[in-house]
């Protein structure tokens, strides 16, 4: 009974909701003046309409959506807007009679009925379907427009009060019909959403008045605006950049409309620091609008559209609001300066990395000069006191070159020249100490990826730069730090040949050991951390070495002064060691020159084999080297395609699939797709040889159809079951390292082979091929093993005259190599083709180069660069450390580590010079012209007897 009560009472005190009081309207106005009681429906609904602009889900009570969100109540919604359009167009009238503008002041019962029905609009519009509300957008603009020229003819500032807040709601119903979709709140939205603007039919899209971009500028240039009632002038300007924000986000027909000279012009003057005290709401929202349409300008605006503005100019003024002085800025405003900084360089990331952002905004980012007016507004900082903003400002810095550096070398290179990473290194050092954080900031740069991920050590590398800044900055570093980043530095670069070239290009063999160099002069690493670097310099040297970095090493070998003395350094005999693995590497299976296929669309495409003799047999030969397996490819079981030959639906494929175990599949119109599968996968990172031979049946005799995959030599798979296509159809086709005709054979890869393997899309390589060999008939098991033992770095195998390949010479239909490929296009070398014209193969990819020691030795003089070391044996003593190994998990014994034995000096020198004079006859003939043996016998008999 109480609670029945309870309720009863409650139900007595509520308010009444939306649809009791459009009753009540509607009864009211039969019987009194229809303005009078529609003034007095919009004041008891504005009453209720407490919501703010930002916020949607406190509208009204909950009742109030049954008269504006239920389709049952779809008449009463009409006859609303009718109602309230009828009523904006009086009031409309009523703020632009003569006799205001004339000078009479406005009545305060008008500005209060003003402001009721703003409230009362803006609540429609957070509750309304948009398409409803669409023809209420121009009268809305209107009044707002009305109510900014009052400003100056009303005395009171209760007055100007009513017309702030009746404009700060006009505004808010704006920006939620020129942006159903709210995505404004978020900037940039992807491209999937089905909110973008591709989504949008057509019925949705409203002309923008243009009136709503001068009603911008003048809210923000007009010089009458009074002193009065800063907050809620505040609060109105605020709503004006949201509605511009909206307009910008809503669909790119609104967006267009308001890219113009005044708006950019009045938006860069909101952004500059002297304005006001510096930094705060109205320029982080100014700044986020302005990012807005800067992005619609490069991304939705042809250049035949840039009429009146231009990407690279409005690119160029956003940076020319950064202040180059602090002379023009006052005390407080310096003071606000850090936090601006962070607002910006939080910005250009959000530009740099929104969807539909191409490389071409990244490269007109370095054109128009924005890295270095970044750099040079950055050391102004330091003028300023920046409290514990220090590495906070670091870090940013460092998240927004690397989301402009990211996808493209032209860029990287932009900025390794014209910046420097060591400038940056001397600027980042003047605003704090290397942290943690700094560092980590700093590998995921050389990752290019802005949050640190769980498993970073298997990500690609794709900017070493970084990675050396990392080195450069170990010895500022406490133990521990030195010790973590070296281990990382040492994973990331060891993880993949990919990584490793990355890090060669970037000269990390020189970095590490000019490190090592100055470490002495501190006393040294401990022997943990220089272990780190030793083996980064090993693994690095083993991939590719340049003759300027042997020099460096051979440099580093020089005594080093400790007080009065000289002594080795302690290095000195590991890096040694270092060197005879860099020589003692397995050169004959190495491939010195080879085209890196691991992005989604690398290959090498052939014009067509249309050339094929009458004997009707394929063999297919390279040398290949492949990345780890990629998670994603081995859960979906894509098919990493070493090379695809189609006529139409019919043709020749063979790739990698999960767990990279080799699949040799034909594609024929009787028997559809057919393949083998090997059992044993490759080993990543390692070069193999793979050849692929087919024969079709000869029908007279009987012979069956075979195929037959040899890895490294030795016959892996032999199958008579595989039907091959006719080699005599025009194959225009043709594909190494990708499969173009996917489409065509689609469906019969969704089939199931071996009863259980289902065979997912075609995707690149993802690795490295060389030396590409096509023949138009089967190889025989010596002649696979011939190629085999002659390697990958053999260009004149196939020259007249030589024995091994004699016989194969005629049979050769193609013959690829990286070393003959220059601007994408890969020459035939195949001799036939002389004759008969050379096929020529397009490369979407990159040619990398690598440099045995051995052979860079020769650019240094020969063997006899190593002769001070024997000159040196015994009579210096091996340096000390001043520091003590690190209590932590030390890594697995190295292959240097026995090489630490000063009586063993003489042997260290002998099992150097072996290593380097073995199998290079250059460097053995070079030995004996400068009297190698002489020399040595001379510098032995110099030796003291105990260390030999």
């Amino acid at each position: 009974m109480a609670a029945s009560k309870h309720e009863a009472v409650h139900a007595n005190s509520r308010s009444p909701n939306a649809v009791e009081l459009w009753q009540s309207y509607v009864a009211s106005k039969a019987t009194s003046n229809e303005e009078e009681a529609f003034r007095v429906y919009v004041g008891a609904l504005s009453r209720n309409a407490t919501a703010s602009p930002k916020d949607t889900s406190n509208a009204l009570s909950p009742t109030s959506s049954i008269a504006f969100g239920d389709i049952s109540c779809e008449r009463l919604n009409e006859e609303v807007v009718m109602a309230l359009e009828e009523h904006c167009q009086h009031l409309l009238q009523q703020l632009s009679t003569p006799s205001l503008q004339n000078g009479i002041e406005v009545d305060d019962n008008t500005l209060m009925y003003a402001e009721n029905i703003s409230r009362v609009l803006l609540f429609y519009g957070l509750w309304r379907d948009r398409r409803k509300g669409d023809r209420l957008l121009s009268t809305s603009l209107a009044l707002c427009s009305s109510c900014h020229k009052l400003f100056h003819m009303v005395a009171s500032e209760g007055a100007l009060r009513h017309l702030l807040v009746a404009m700060c709601h006009l505004l808010g119903f704006m920006h939620h019909m020129l942006d159903p979709g709210h995505r404004w709140k978020h900037l940039f939205i992807t491209d999937d959403s089905k909110d973008s603007p591709a989504h949008l039919s057509q019925e949705d899209i409203q002309e923008v008045p243009e009136e709503l971009s001068q009603l911008f500028i003048s809210v923000f240039k007009d010089p009458l605006l009074p002193p009065m009632c800063p907050m809620e002038l505040s609060s109105m300007q605020m709503e004006m950049l949201h509605v511009i924000g909206a307009a910008a986000t809503g669909t790119m027909h609104f967006a267009k409309v308001l890219v113009t000279p005044d708006v950019i012009n009045q938006l860069l003057a909101l952004l500059h620091p002297s304005r006001n005290s510096g930094c705060g709401p109205m320029q982080a929202l100014a700044l986020k609008v302005f990012i807005k349409v800067l992005h619609v300008l490069h991304c939705f605006m042809p250049k035949e559209e840039q009429v009146e503005v231009d990407t690279g100019v409005t690119l160029s003024k956003l940076f020319s609001v950064l202040p180059y002085g602090m002379s023009e800025l006052k005390p407080e405003q310096q003071q606000s300066l850090p936090t601006y900084f962070l607002l910006f360089l939080n910005s250009i990331s959000l530009l740099m990395d929104a969807p539909n952002s191409s490389t071409q905004l990244k490269e007109l980012f370095a054109e128009v000069g924005c890295f270095e007016k970044l750099v040079e507004s950055f050391k102004e900082l330091k003028n300023v006191p920046i409290s514990d903003l220090g590495t906070t400002l670091v870090c940013q810095l460092i998240r927004t070159l690397t989301v402009s550096l990211k996808g493209s070398l032209a860029i990287k290179a932009s900025f390794r020249q014209h910046i420097k990473y060591s400038v940056l290194k001397t600027l980042m050092a003047s605003f704090t100490p290397p942290t943690k954080e700094v560092l980590q900031e700093l590998l995921n740069m050389a990752l290019e990826v802005t949050e640190s991920p769980e498993s970073s050590s298997s990500l690609p590398v794709c900017n070493a730069d970084a990675l050396g800044l990392c080195l450069e900055w170990l010895l500022d570093l406490p133990h521990s730090l030195q010790l973590w980043l070296s281990s990382r530095v040492l994973d990331l670069c060891s993880y993949s040949v990919y990584n490793k070239q990355q890090c060669c290009g970037a000269r990390l063999t020189s970095v590490a050991v000019q490190v090592l160099v100055r470490s002495q002069e501190a006393g040294g690493f401990a022997k943990e951390i220089e272990d780190n670097l030793l083996r980064l310099i090993e693994g690095l040297g083993t991939h590719s070495i340049m003759g300027t970095e042997l020099k460096d090493i051979l440099v580093s070998l020089q005594p080093v002064k400790c007080g009065e003395n000289l002594e080795l350094p302690t290095y000195y005999f590991k890096l040694q060691c270092i060197l005879c693995a860099l020589a003692n590497k397995e050169n004959g299976t190495q491939a010195l020159y080879y085209f890196e296929l691991r992005q989604p669309n690398s290959q090498i495409s052939i014009s067509g084999l249309n050339r094929w003799p009458k004997n009707n047999a394929f063999s297919f030969h390279c040398w290949v080297s492949l990345d780890r397996s990629c998670a994603d490819a081995d859960q979906r079981n894509m098919r990493r395609m070493l090379y695809s030959f189609y006529a139409g639906s019919m043709g020749f494929e063979a790739f990698f699939a999960k767990d990279l175990v080799l699949v040799v599949a034909v594609h024929s119109k009787k028997r559809g797709f057919q393949s083998i599968t090997l059992q044993e996968p490759l080993t990543p990172q390692e070069w193999h040889a793979v050849c692929v031979t087919h024969s079709a049946s000869k029908a007279l005799w009987g012979a069956k159809n075979e195929t037959a995959v040899y890895i490294d030599g030795i016959q892996k798979a032999f199958s008579t079951e595989l039907r091959v296509p006719d080699l005599s159809a025009d194959y225009k086709h043709c594909n190494i390292g990708f499969c173009q005709r996917e489409a065509d054979v689609s469906e019969s890869h969704e089939a199931m082979v071996d009863g259980y393997v289902s065979f997912g899309p075609a995707i690149s390589l993802f690795g490295r091929i060389s030396s590409i060999f096509i023949f138009s008939e089967v190889l025989q098991l010596q002649a696979v093993q011939i190629l085999h033992q002659n390697g990958p770095n053999n260009l004149s195998l196939f020259q007249p005259k030589y024995p091994d390949t004699e016989g194969l010479i005629n049979k050769l239909v193609l013959f690829f190599h990286p070393k003959a490929c220059k601007d994408n296009i890969c020459v035939d070398l195949s001799p036939s083709h002389a004759v008969e014209g050379a096929l020529e193969g397009t490369l979407v990819g990159e040619v990398y180069v690598t440099r045995d020691v051995q052979l860079v030795l020769s650019s240094l003089g020969g063997v006899e660069v190593f002769f001070p070391i024997l000159e040196q044996a015994g009579s210096l003593p091996l340096k000390q450390r001043d520091i003590c190994s690190i209590n932590e998990v030390p890594r697995p014994t190295s292959n240097f580590e026995p090489w630490n034995d000063e009586h063993e000096a003489v042997t260290y020198f002998i099992r150097l010079m072996t290593s380097m004079l073995t199998n290079t006859p250059t460097n053995e003939q070079v030995f004996f012209v400068v009297k190698g043996p002489a020399t040595i016998g001379a510098l032995l008999q110099k030796v003291p007897p105990s260390l030999l």
